[in-house]
């Protein structure tokens, strides 16, 4: 089926899907095509449906295209490489690569390609080069595993351990980049809010919904091991973007079941911290199929409350001089 419908539209170059809610499902096929645009495939159900399209990304073929924590990546004849927002399909940062790019390949901070023999590196948020080395033969093909090698291919498939190369080239701290530009239009503080306390307001919206900031965020919480909330609360909107293209009742009680599973089973692997009552209800909703946009909703304002009192300010405290508060 979906050979067939995108041979109707326009024919496909590259494809890759996305890292999945759930460690052992994927759900979301994205599609690179020679008119320079991206599809967005739910593969949720038994039936291939399109949930988005965004139209003429690159002049020329789309090249190349890569997934990384609700953000896609691609890459095209343009010699540049667009970083899209999941939720909005909208391009927060682009990459003047300059060159022909055979392949590409993204991780957390750092998207690597491979161009004429060499290997580079890109400073995701502030897109500046951060390496490049020269590779003793041709390479077509560039992957990242589950533990973080980078594999290249050519003549010989070689092995390269990520943090070892980064460290070697001595990645340079990031300085926000076009961020600090952007926090005109962002109330990080409050006069009225007293340190210590805050509230799932406007506030906290703004950062988890700015890619850029989200970004960011996400890696300070990796770094003090709370990076399970901002995953769930990722989740949850992509939950709801399958809940409004219509996908099938059963498709979306798998979908519930995995995140419950995965966030809010006491044992699964990224569980979060919330109410006991809001637990029980989610699983209550799970015994009796009680499956709904809002499902989540309770359970996601908690979190977003965690969020902002034991970690935002911290966050912003870390950089307050990039930020110039």
């Amino acid at each position: 089926d979906f050979k067939d419908f995108t041979r109707s539209l326009t024919v496909t170059k590259c494809l890759t899907t996305d890292e999945g809610i759930h460690p052992n499902t994927t759900k979301l096929l994205l599609s690179g095509h020679i008119n320079g645009s991206i599809f967005g495939w739910n593969i949720l159900g038994k039936q291939t449906s399109m949930m988005f399209i965004i139209p003429r990304c690159h002049e020329g073929v789309v090249t190349s295209i890569s997934c990384r924590s609700a953000e896609i990546y691609s890459a095209g004849e343009d010699n540049r490489i667009h970083v899209w927002d999941i939720a909005t399909q909208s391009c927060t940062s682009t990459i003047e690569h300059g060159a022909e790019i055979d392949d590409m390949v993204a991780d957390l901070d750092v998207v690597f390609t491979t161009s004429n023999g060499f290997i580079r590196a890109y400073d995701r948020y502030t897109t500046e080069k951060v390496f490049e080395i020269k590779s003793p033969e041709a390479l077509s093909k560039l992957t990242i595993s589950d533990d973080r090698f980078l594999f290249s291919f050519g003549e010989s498939i070689r092995k390269w351990h990520i943090d070892s190369l980064l460290d070697t080239m001595k990645l340079k701290k990031r300085v926000f980049g076009s961020i600090i530009e952007s926090r005109k239009n962002i109330e990080f503080y409050s006069p009225a809010k007293k340190r210590g306390t805050w509230e799932a307001n406007n506030t906290m919206l703004d950062i988890v919904n700015n890619p850029r900031i989200r970004g960011l965020f996400l890696q300070f919480l990796r770094d003090n091991c709370a990076e399970e909330n901002l995953l769930f609360w990722i989740a949850v909107q992509r939950f709801r973007d399958f809940c409004d293209n219509g996908t099938p009742k059963t498709a979306l009680s798998q979908l519930f079941e995995d995140i419950v599973e995965e966030y809010i089973d006491d044992d699964g692997p990224q569980c979060v911290n919330i109410k006991s009552k809001h637990r029980e209800d989610l699983f209550d909703a799970l015994k009796h199929g009680k499956v709904s946009r809002e499902v989540f909703q309770d359970a996601e304002k908690e979190v977003l409350i965690l969020l902002g009192s034991n970690f935002l300010l911290r966050f912003l405290d870390r950089h307050k001089n990039e930020f110039d508060l």
